[in-house]
């Protein structure tokens, strides 16, 4: 972008600016016929997608534009990034933002591979922190920080100078109103550059506050984005949905598991409908009913009431011991149990995901009283933990065979190619979550096909789920 600027601002009348924009776009559209290599024993590690994804990233800052590698879970977005980092030149260090889980994952494959960069997670007190940044202020240093840690240092963080400023698995920063989103837009680096699977997960205003992280203004301010573009969108107006297309496509890589790997196992997906018991029906019918009651009262308030309720349904599915204290049989939990016991039996490894950490502790429970060893990941399980918990998993000699798993806190950034079976509890509204989730068994370094299984209770709210 800086490139851009410095042309428009010149006063050599001798440059045609039109033709210099179009050949800066078009070299990074032919960015696979740029003869770049990344530096060390890399070029002999990276597969020829992800070669060509390094190539796109430098092209990118060679014109100091930022980036959106936006590439299946399991692509390899962090090697490529690795590669990235270590094949640049600065007097200034790097940054890394991700989610609180991932940021002891960075600093292990940063440490993986044989590079000049030294990794720095930021933790401790503020005091502790305070004096990381301080004294590791060093040209090969990668800084590596959690979302809600560089909120509350923002105060640190913004008189600095980075050379790139990298934002992990950026949906994070979505909702534009968030602190979160404000603080890292306050940050100054050379390069910016974001990764995430879904860069657009609700609506296309999530990608505007991308765009205004990676190159501010470019997708002009949010009020004219919303008039000229968002609006039209949202109507199916093709021409607003391709001016967003031309504006935004030599910015996003995006590379499909089918298109790239030939060599990965299939995915087998499949979607179980399960029968309440005649009990939990009556429980279910019962919460329904108020359900559609409430939905006939217009007041702004009965909304909220309306979701809460919405939420109860679903947990029923589940079981209605969850809402209750009442011993109430499930079908969908008893399944479940009997799923995992002939998995273990015939040396199957289980990921089992649930939006509600409520759930995964009745499950829990039963692997405790049939001495079945497992691992747990909730949103309270500190990244060092996590990180421990799947390198165990992975072995062939673990102990461990189940791993159950909360949707939001496990649903990026583990690798647990360990699994071939993955087992869905309930269905969630957003499809690319729950596909996320999946993708931690379904990866670079899975072997094995991996069986996708979702637990849907029939004629329930959970069908809705599935059709929406």
């Amino acid at each position: 972008m800086s490139y851009i600027l410095k042309l428009v601002n010149s006063k050599d009348d001798s440059i045609n600016m039109d033709d210099k924009v179009v050949s800066i776009i078009q070299e990074i559209v032919s960015y696979k016929d740029i003869p770049d290599l990344p530096t060390g024993n890399f070029p002999t590690v990276l597969r020829p997608y992800q070669l060509d994804g390094f190539r796109w990233l430098k092209v990118l800052s060679k014109f100091g534009f930022g980036g959106i590698l936006a590439d299946d879970m399991g692509l390899g977005k962090t090697l490529e990034t690795i590669a990235l980092l270590d094949s640049t030149i600065s007097k200034k260090p790097s940054l890394i933002i991700s989610p609180k889980s991932l940021i002891y994952n960075w600093e292990k494959e940063l440490n993986k591979w044989p590079t000049s960069l030294k990794p720095c997670v930021v933790n401790g007190n503020k005091n502790e922190r305070k004096h990381l940044l301080k004294h590791n202020f060093k040209s090969n240093v990668v800084f590596i920080i959690s979302y809600d840690t560089l909120r509350n240092d923002i105060d640190l963080f913004e008189e600095k100078e980075f050379n790139y400023a990298i934002l992990d698995e950026a949906q994070a920063i979505k909702n534009m109103q968030a602190l979160k989103t404000k603080s890292v837009k306050k940050i100054t680096a050379d390069y910016r550059l974001v990764l995430t699977g879904t860069p657009i997960e609700n609506s296309v205003a999530d990608l505007w506050s991308i765009f205004d992280f990676l190159m501010p203004n470019y997708l002009f301010n949010y009020d004219r984005f919303r008039l000229e573009i968002e609006k039209g969108v949202l109507m199916n107006d093709d021409e607003a949905y391709n001016r967003l297309i031309v504006k935004t496509k030599p910015f996003i890589l995006r590379r499909k598991k089918k298109d790239v790997l030939k060599d990965l196992p299939d995915k087998i997906e499949e979607t179980i409908s399960i029968s309440m018991s005649p009990e939990q029906r009556k429980i279910y019918d019962a919460y329904l009913m108020q359900v559609r009651k409430a939905l006939t009262i217009k007041d702004a308030t009965n909304k909220i009431a309306v979701l809460a309720m919405l939420t109860r349904l679903r947990q029923i599915c589940i079981s209605p011991s969850l809402i209750m204290d009442a011993d109430i049989e499930s079908e969908k939990i008893n399944y479940t149990l009997d799923m995992i016991d002939n998995l273990i039996n015939t040396d199957h490894k289980v990921l089992i995901f649930s939006q509600f950490v409520s759930a995964l502790d009745l499950i829990q429970k039963e692997l405790i009283k049939k001495d079945i060893p497992y691992f747990l990941i909730t949103g309270d399980t500190n990244s060092k933990r996590r990180l421990e918990m799947c390198d165990e998993f992975n072995k062939e000699t673990s102990q461990e065979k189940v791993f159950l798993i909360s949707l939001k806190a496990g649903g990026t950034g583990l690798n647990l190619v360990g699994a071939d079976t993955v087992i869905h509890l309930d269905p969630w509204w957003n499809a690319s979550v729950e596909n996320q989730a999946t993708d931690r068994a379904y990866r670079i370094g899975q072997n094995k096909k991996v069986n996708v299984i979702k637990l849907v209770c029939k004629d329930t709210i959970e069908e809705k789920v599935l059709l929406l």
